[in-house]
């Protein structure tokens, strides 16, 4: 009997993906899985899920889900499926959930079974849970905004007319020169505004945090901020922090971080650290590979300046995270309480 030795790392890996794939094909059977990653839905919307059903072998069956909250039964259906070894089944689930109040959310729990014909037991079942929210994210915000005094640097006025729309309050400014003469409440950069277009733009935001003035910059379009800069050793920054887009799950645990509603996008630009003989500088570039967000804290306050390349203005109805993504980052700028 010839005996297969593996002599090199090669050999290992080859013999372990044969292995693997014997095992794979002796005991695998009919699977499914819930192909949207995201977790969030509005109550009194129609929402859509697909559930694919992948088989080794032909299978014919039954995929039946169920939608409950507090063991009360929201929703149910039942639905055939034929899967092949080549083509796999893909089943849409499509419900509408009841209505929430306003800043209150509801976790739901949808549950799928793949049941083989003839056979009671299901061969293979999900679960994930829901969370439901109201469509108004600031419902509860607009007087404490109103008192922060939010004032806004708009050049696409996208952000502005969204503010708009939410009836939330905020003064305009439509020069980095007014924007740099603020002393007081809070600065919001607008989606889309380019560093490289607005050259004083950085520096303005940057002084305006070191005065103690928070500051939220949404998705630029472009440009480079200076980390290091020898014009702005005065200004005291104590603490620099780069993060992945996970870090949607600090400021609202049941937002969504790997995608959103539609086609799972989430944002167009991305952050990176630049540096070599000049100063170090954190560049917008496109495509989702680097930093989703930076946060520079200056002074014995630690006020926040934060730039986030998340698109939640102009993923605004991509289900619920991008509103409560971006009044989150406002209450965090404004070192308020995180929302659940």
């Amino acid at each position: 009997m010839n005996v297969l030795i593996p002599r090199t790392s090669a050999d290992r890996i080859r013999l372990t993906a044969c292995l693997a794939f014997m095992a794979f094909t002796a005991f695998a059977g009919p699977d499914l899985a819930i192909q949207e990653p995201w977790s969030t839905v509005f109550g009194d919307k129609e929402f859509t899920y697909h559930v694919t059903v992948r088989s080794p072998e032909p299978f014919d069956g039954t995929v039946a889900w169920v939608l409950t909250c507090e063991n009360r039964t929201l929703a149910r259906q039942e639905h055939v499926v034929h899967a092949q070894p080549a083509q796999d089944a893909v089943q849409e689930i499509r419900v509408t959930l009841p209505a929430v109040k306003d800043s209150v959310t509801m976790p739901v729990t949808l549950g799928v079974q793949l049941l083989a014909a003839g056979k009671p037991a299901p061969v293979a079942a999900i679960t994930r849970t829901l969370t439901v929210f109201a469509e108004d994210a600031f419902a509860d915000r607009r007087e404490t905004l109103r008192k922060a005094g939010i004032t806004v640097f708009d050049p696409a006025r996208n952000t502005c007319e969204r503010l708009d729309k939410e009836k939330v309050p905020y003064q305009a400014v439509r020069s980095v020169e007014a924007l740099a003469a603020s002393k007081s409440g809070m600065l919001l950069i607008g989606e889309g505004a380019s560093f490289r277009e607005y050259r004083g733009l950085w520096p303005a935001l940057r002084a305006a945090a070191a005065r103690g003035v928070p500051v939220l910059c949404l998705a630029p379009a472009g440009g480079e901020m200076p980390l290091t800069d020898p014009e702005a050793d005065a200004i005291p920054v104590a603490g620099v922090r780069f993060e992945r887009a996970a870090l949607v799950k600090s400021i609202g645990k049941h937002l969504d971080a790997d995608g959103w509603p539609g086609d799972g996008r989430m944002a167009s630009h991305s952050l990176a650290l630049r540096g070599g003989h000049g100063p170090v500088v954190l560049a917008v570039d496109e495509g989702t590979t680097g930093w989703a967000f930076a946060e520079l804290t200056f002074g014995p306050r630690r006020t926040r300046l934060i730039v986030c390349t998340l698109d939640v203005i102009a993923r605004w109805d991509a289900g619920p995270t991008p509103r409560y993504l971006f009044a989150g980052l406002i209450d965090t700028v404004l070192n308020k309480e995180k929302p659940e």
